[in-house]
């Protein structure tokens, strides 16, 4: 890449990036959050961004951008709390429709994601730990047809969703299908999450599977590289709410008075402010360093790599800072009605989803150091 492409690359996300500001600053605020619900409306509006395009291809109707030139905008709308699933929906399921967009069903699916018509939910996961097989969702021949069966775990979005794309075993590999909500033999449990967001276990009873909703029957590479772009996205909304924790707090440290001071002046808390920017900073390293090890490679090793790189640190470090943050804010910050626990909240959610650090720690050992931390 040359010097002239790096510039006009770095003027298009900081375009990209003033239009999520304005509309995170317009649309969103942590109060969102505590609904629980999602907004077609907001949905819309990040449609209109074009952020649900930004990483389909452009000669299916995207964009054609890469996981770098979302991290900024992620991280904008990341910092007042999004209660959209624009990384499960959008990042996950758009990435897993865009290396599907070959057949017809993926195609349709694809285009009325990126106009905001689609709120999918992918359901891969079957176990608590990150690295199972996740296959036994079985997708098997039943006289002229197909039928799935099985269980998924911690889908989310967990609820008013279109239709879900489900990651299946078909006893020699994975394939990937789409199933409406509706479909018979399909059942959604659905559950709350720390943020109170939704999540579901979706229970499969011999569910009929058209054909033409079978998207890939050799799906285990193309949604490995889906995780891992979906893991380092997650990792810029972390980031986003760790920058917006900090903001919060600073601010309350500024106007806080005690003894006639603000409490920002007390030494004691100058210092434990600085600890939380430089988990802010080591987070913003972290993903940067995962970015350009992801754009350089095409190796399924070495995205794992940097992705769990990029999440081990992210998911620490909002921990780290959100905890410390609602112990600086007082009493009050251990209130329900103050917005700081809710940065908690998210951190949880986040923090955990896809694996948290320490299954990440122990990957990122293995895959380089051939032991498990």
């Amino acid at each position: 890449m040359t010097e002239n492409d790096i510039s006009e690359r770095l003027q298009q996300q900081q375009l990209i990036t003033d239009s999520v500001t304005a509309f995170a600053r317009r649309e969103l605020s942590p109060a969102a959050l505590r609904s629980g619900a999602v907004s077609r409306e907001r949905w819309q509006g990040l449609a209109e961004l074009g952020l649900m395009g930004m990483m389909i291809p452009e000669d299916t109707g995207g964009l054609g951008l890469r996981i770098g030139d979302l991290v900024p905008a992620l991280e904008a709308l990341g910092r007042p709390l999004l209660r959209e699933p624009l990384v499960a929906s959008a990042v996950f399921a758009g990435t897993l429709l865009s290396k599907t967009a070959s057949t017809e069903k993926g195609a349709e699916l694809l285009a009325r994601l990126a106009e905001g018509a689609l709120l999918p939910a992918v359901a891969w996961q079957e176990e608590y730990r990150l690295e199972a097989s996740h296959a036994g969702t079985m997708l098997a021949a039943s006289g002229e047809g197909r039928i799935l069966t099985g269980r998924k775990i911690l889908v989310v979005p967990g609820t008013d969703i279109d239709g879900l794309l489900v990651l299946a075993g078909t006893g020699g590999g994975k394939a990937l299908v789409w199933l409406e909500p509706q479909a018979k033999g399909l059942r959604i449990e659905s559950g709350t999450a720390a943020d109170g967001g939704a999540i579901a276990t979706v229970h499969f009873d011999k569910v009929p599977v058209d054909t033409a909703d079978i998207l890939s029957v050799d799906a285990g590479d193309l949604f490995d590289e889906a995780l891992q772009t979906t893991t380092i996205a997650a990792c810029a909304e972390m980031l986003g709410l760790i920058c917006g924790a900090i903001d919060m707090t600073m601010d309350y440290l500024r106007t806080r008075k005690q003894f006639n001071r603000t409490i920002g002046s007390f030494q004691g808390l100058q210092h434990r402010a600085a600890d939380l920017f430089i988990q802010q900073e080591l987070s913003a390293a972290a993903i940067a360093r995962a970015v350009a090890d992801f754009e350089a490679t095409t190796d399924a090793k070495g995205r794992a790599i940097a992705a769990s790189r990029a999440k081990a640190r992210v998911s620490s470090a909002a921990l780290i800072v959100t905890k410390e943050a609602i112990q600086m804010h007082g009493g009050i910050g251990y209130t329900d009605e103050h917005e700081i626990g809710l940065y908690l909240k998210r951190a949880l959610t986040l923090s955990a989803w896809l694996g948290n650090a320490g299954e990440h720690r122990a990957r990122f050992a293995q895959l380089t150091m051939g032991v498990a931390a």
